[in-house]
């Protein structure tokens, strides 16, 4: 799964870094960056194509659910197109999430934090999907996150991981043309193709409120302060 991610880059650097792979993007600057631990339910940043232009705004993580309390913020790529909550937005909502990397947990030594991220620390291209919901007269627009079975990066750490799209990837993905199922499947089933690496960071990033560049330090058992 994916729980909690980061955008450690500027307002104006990750628009420069999506201006290389992505073209005449629509901004709307609404949340400050840069962000070291962000959490569900909290406004990120997505990338959608209206089929004139890309468009970069901000989003809900979680979709709202009417048979769970708790905000459904990852979607299952293998049976996406067959649950009621995601079928629509799967076939006519898709979207990215540009981010620096994002947190796993290992459970097995007691919920030990580690980050993964881009070697080069180029953003990872997360698929997601967007959908909407009223509440009180307003309309709440959200996403959620696909995710797969775990690729050698991860295994030992978790059984799930993001679905992460090269940028030509990401471009078929949100194309609102495309809603063959076969070929949304396939790009998919393909992605993950990137080399992640990963450390150990501190507990302090289980904390939603601790929130610097202190979270993406490397683990250390001999720091005093």
């Amino acid at each position: 799964m994916c729980g909690r991610f980061v955008v450690s880059y500027t307002y104006d650097e990750l628009i420069k870094l999506l201006d290389n792979d992505f073209e005449d993007i629509d901004q709307k600057q609404e949340v400050s960056l840069p962000r070291y631990n962000i959490a569900p339910t909290e406004k990120v940043y997505s990338l959608i194509n209206d089929g004139k232009c890309y468009r970069l705004g901000t989003l809900k993580w979680g979709f709202n659910s009417s048979f769970n309390n708790a905000p459904l913020i990852n979607a299952r790529s293998e049976t996406i197109d067959s649950k009621q909550t995601f079928k629509d937005s799967f076939f006519n909502k898709r979207s990215i999430l540009p981010v620096s990397g994002f947190y796993e947990w290992d459970r097995k030594k007691g919920k030990v934090p580690y980050y993964f991220k881009n070697e080069d620390d180029k953003p990872l291209y997360f698929a997601s999907i967007w959908g909407s919901y009223k509440e009180n007269d307003e309309t709440i627009y959200t996403t959620s996150i696909l995710t797969r079975e775990a690729t050698k990066e991860m295994i030992e750490i978790h059984d799930r991981i993001p679905v992460i799209l090269s940028s030509e990837q990401a471009k078929s993905w949100m194309n609102p043309d495309m809603n063959d199922l076969n070929t949304l499947k396939d790009i998919i089933n393909n992605g993950n193709q990137i080399e992640l690496m990963k450390y150990q960071v501190s507990n302090k990033v289980n904390k939603v409120g601790f929130d610097n560049v202190d979270c993406l330090k490397p683990y250390t058992d001999n720091v005093l302060f």
